[in-house]
């Protein structure tokens, strides 16, 4: 309460090696009220490392809006990925065969079962739609029964890249000039049977996920697909540009990575060969539809497929937020490191500066941010590790101009690292530049108290470097593959993706596991 109230009234910061949290039963971490210093972004959604538990497994919610974050699970019922949870095919395929089709990954023949939402739309009974309004019906409520009262719900599509293959979604795509049309129709649909036919007592927002093949918005006959807006329902939409570029400003014009240039039929759509200034020019085209409704936004600051692997997502940072902002978006999921509490490549100054442009997405004052942030976070060491950043985001952007040079466009700062990072030709041929980063770990260790909270911040983050001297360059100086993940697990860091992980293995190609990324697992 007095973190808070100091941070609140005089802008006044603290760090400290203990958290001190003040909770009272009275307190429901689910009402929120409208914070009156009016922020650029209104909820700025923690993610990654901010997902501090206690007790291994309640979020530490105080401590997140000390740091001016909300939590996903306060705001946001359903999820991005879940056609097959609200309608399983085991229990409705019988009755209902022509609720699911075959979808095809771009680039490939494998398929995937997913919903025939096209199919929905048109169903004269509204069986489809209707079971989806159930389900989201029965899951408020039951909410609400815990005291957990959510004010958004998202309807998302399959992981996966690839869309309905169904002849109805074909002439759904003509007609209005994307796939996303798609998803907009049905949930309309949806909504306003939830807003005819039940009673929630409060505003609840239907949120449609515009990823993948739906990110595009739709060009053509805009007014069937305004989005719904009734009495106690709306639609807003989850923007998720993540094959823009993580690492390049938002009006940049540098085409992204070119990893699917040889995919054929519907490549554009797959929309990997496009600038940031196209990406974040979609937010103009996905306004045109809101009615009143919320853009909402899913990005990364982290390579979820090797947290180990670098990417400089803070030096274009703000511009990003200032994007966000001027949409209008008021919903900002920024998805770090997830699934650890200690991570390594700068994921704490990621985190802080978040707060700082979901704040005020226009301030100017990033460099002096980050020194602050140094000076307080790595005490006596705060100055070299301010200089250790500044030479980092220097080898990054060596590293993307190379790519650049070497392929016309930039793959290095997209949301899927591949083998970017893991060429040595990207750190000039040699491993000098890697052990120069170091060396400024090994200074900063001089500088403050062994064994103290400063100085295992500082061992954190030399994971990378020692990491990339070992995995890039077979440099073992600084420790062997197996001598990193037993430092990295001695320091709390318990894995190195949240998925299947990209490594060094297999030299500048990478390696693809299909395992869960432990670090027990580090190659």
């Amino acid at each position: 309460a007095v973190y808070g109230f100091l941070k609140q009234v005089y802008g006044l910061e603290f760090y400290t090696d203990e958290v001190y949290t003040y909770n009272d039963s009275s307190f429901n971490y689910y009402e929120l009220a409208a914070d009156d210093f009016n922020p650029s972004i209104e909820y700025n959604w923690a993610s990654g490392s901010l997902e501090y538990l206690i007790d291994g497994d309640d979020p530490n919610y105080a401590y997140q809006r000390r740091l001016g974050f909300v939590n996903p699970w306060q705001m946001m019922g359903g999820g991005f990925h879940n056609f097959e949870t609200i309608l399983p095919k085991a229990t409705y395929q019988s009755a209902h065969p022509n609720w699911y089709t075959d979808g095809q990954e771009l680039g490939s023949t494998t398929t995937f079962t997913t919903l025939n939402l096209a199919y929905g739309i048109t169903e004269s009974d509204s069986a489809m739609a209707r079971a989806v309004a159930d389900y989201i019906y029965e899951n408020i409520k039951l909410e609400e029964s815990e005291n957990r009262v959510k004010p958004v719900w998202i309807f998302g599509q399959p992981d996966v890249r690839g869309w309905s293959t169904s002849s109805e979604s074909a002439a759904l795509k003509e007609k209005y000039g994307s796939y996303s049309a798609e998803s907009i129709l049905f949930l309309k649909k949806v909504a306003k049977i939830l807003d005819d036919e039940y009673t929630l007592g409060r505003k609840l927002q239907l949120v449609t996920l515009a990823y993948n093949l739906t990110f595009e918005a739709p060009s053509n006959n805009l007014d069937d697909l305004a989005f719904y807006n009734g009495d106690e329902v709306n639609m807003g939409v989850m923007f998720a540009p993540i094959e823009s570029n993580m690492y390049r400003s938002a009006t940049d014009t540098t085409n992204g990575r070119s990893e699917h240039s040889d995919v054929k039929g519907d490549a554009a759509a797959y929309l990997y060969e496009k600038s940031n200034d196209y990406y974040f020019g979609q937010l103009d085209e996905w306004k045109k539809l809101l009615n009143g409704g919320d853009i909402l936004c899913y990005y990364y600051s982290a390579h979820y497929d090797n947290y180990f692997a670098p990417l400089d997502s803070i030096t274009n940072m703000q511009s990003k937020y200032a994007a966000f902002a001027d949409a209008g978006v008021k919903h900002m999921y920024n998805l770090g490191q997830r699934g650890d509490d200690v991570s390594t490549d700068w994921t704490a100054l990621k985190i802080y500066l978040q707060s700082k442009y979901g704040e005020d997405a226009y301030r100017t004052d990033g460099d002096t941010l980050i020194l602050n942030f140094c000076k307080a976070y790595y005490g006596a060491a705060g100055n070299t590790m301010y200089e250790l950043y500044k030479a980092y985001a220097a080898a990054y952007k060596d590293l993307s101009d190379y790519w650049t040079n070497e392929k016309g466009n930039d793959p290095s700062g997209c949301h899927l690292i591949r083998k970017y990072a893991f060429d040595k030709n990207a750190w000039g041929g040699s491993d000098a530049k890697l052990l120069n980063l170091y060396a400024k770990i090994e200074t900063a260790l001089t500088e403050v108290e062994a064994n103290s909270e400063e100085y295992k911040r500082i061992q954190v983050e030399g994971i990378t470097y020692r990491y990339l001297l070992a995995g890039v360059f077979g440099n073992t100086t600084k420790g062997t593959i197996a001598d990193i993940a037993n430092d990295a697990k001695s320091l709390g860091i318990d894995i190195f993706a949240e998925g299947s992980p990209y490594t060094a293995t297999a030299g500048a190609s990478g390696n693809h596991y299909n395992t869960s990324g432990k670090i027990e697992d580090l190659a």
